[in-house]
């Protein structure tokens, strides 16, 4: 089924918020989708191309010659986490959203304005940028039907337990650190012994 993307975005907490059109051959349908799984980094990485054009449409930075030749310390105080389509389909573009921060270290909201898609690139009141901003939307959105395919963020495995390479299977300390309050556990410690370990020459 081919989709028509209206919305897609990445919260705070890396969980995607799609909004789309379903279109199968015969009438369109509205569908949207917020899965709780976090999006894949991939997809995140999709994401954070569109910065150069972000901040260049929010007139941030002035207009290069060539839109990678951006440094990394140039951009590393924007986040995008998504951009609209335009609601009239008659009149194709994108309006970017995110955010940059400040001196002060707060954060400052920001949306890109409206940016028409010209189907003559070179027209003269097209972004100079346009081909290059729409092949990184069509980057993101193959990356937000992966997501709803279920190409989320891989879980991490925390706490198996393992041998000593002389065959010793005592279990190691395990800590781990709740993310909410910093409390924090400890799972079964290591048995002592007096046998003494030989290192190997």
């Amino acid at each position: 089924m081919q989709l028509k993307w209206k919305t897609i975005k990445i919260d705070k907490e890396n969980l995607a918020h799609l909004a789309f059109k379903e279109v199968d051959g015969t009438a369109p349908g509205n569908g949207t989708k917020d899965p709780d799984k976090e999006v894949h980094p991939d997809f995140k990485n999709a994401m954070q191309k569109l910065k150069p054009h972000f901040a260049l449409l929010c007139e941030q930075l002035e207009t290069p010659s060539n839109i990678n030749s951006f440094t990394s310390e140039e951009l590393e105080n924007f986040t995008v986490r998504g951009f609209h389509r335009g609601k009239n389909e008659e009149i194709p573009g994108v309006t970017i959203v995110g955010s940059k921060v400040l001196k002060s270290g707060k954060y400052l909201g920001l949306n890109a304005p409206f940016t028409r898609f010209y189907e003559d690139p070179s027209n003269e009141n097209a972004y100079p940028f346009q081909e290059h901003l729409e092949t990184i939307l069509g980057e993101i959105e193959v990356e937000a039907e992966e997501y709803l395919n279920g190409k989320f963020q891989p879980e991490q495995q925390l706490g198996l337990p393992f041998g000593e390479p002389n065959g010793d299977k005592s279990k190691t300390t395990v800590e781990v650190l709740d993310a909410e309050d910093g409390s924090s556990f400890e799972g079964d410690k290591p048995k002592r012994g007096r046998k003494k370990k030989e290192l190997a020459d």
